[in-house]
């Protein structure tokens, strides 16, 4: 009976003159025949906690739009009692509409839209969609065809 040394798959004889008699021992610790098995299953169950994570946004859209007469509040200030409609005409344009109030006070007003849109889409979740539209107003108040005041709502 032989006696041999095994290192990983190969067995080398002690004896020369003899050859080995004792069976292979492979102790190839580099060969893990469940490993592409459990690199799979990794993959499949990242993949699927990504799916499923609550709160992942894949598209988002938003939007902004003013339309109409829209006067700011620096704009605004520059309106003081005194001035004359010629004035008021040439810095805000032509008004949106004129009521007479009596025989000497008009008020004029220019009102503007301001438009919001916005949506998203969470991944296997839900979908959201938001419109808003706000209504904004300035008004001039004349007297004897000068401004008495000038506000904003």
């Amino acid at each position: 009976m032989g006696f041999g040394l095994s290192i990983w798959s190969r067995t080398y004889p002690v004896a020369a003159h003899r050859p080995p008699t004792t069976p292979k021992i492979a102790m190839n610790c580099f060969h893990f025949p469940l490993a592409p098995m459990v690199r799979r299953m990794t993959a499949l169950v990242g993949i699927a906690t990504l799916a499923l994570t609550p709160g992942c946004v894949i598209v988002s859209d938003s939007g902004h739009d003013v339309s109409g007469s829209f006067v700011s509040r620096s704009t605004l200030e520059q309106i003081e009692p005194g001035v004359t409609k010629g004035y008021v005409t040439t810095l805000l344009g032509d008004p949106t509409s004129q009521t007479p109030v009596d025989g000497l006070t008009e008020v004029w007003r220019w009102t503007s839209y301001e438009s919001r849109n916005s949506s998203a889409k969470v991944f296997l979740l839900l979908s959201d969609t938001n419109r808003s539209q706000v209504a904004r107003s300035t008004f001039v108040e004349f007297a004897d065809g000068v401004v008495s005041k000038a506000w904003q709502d």
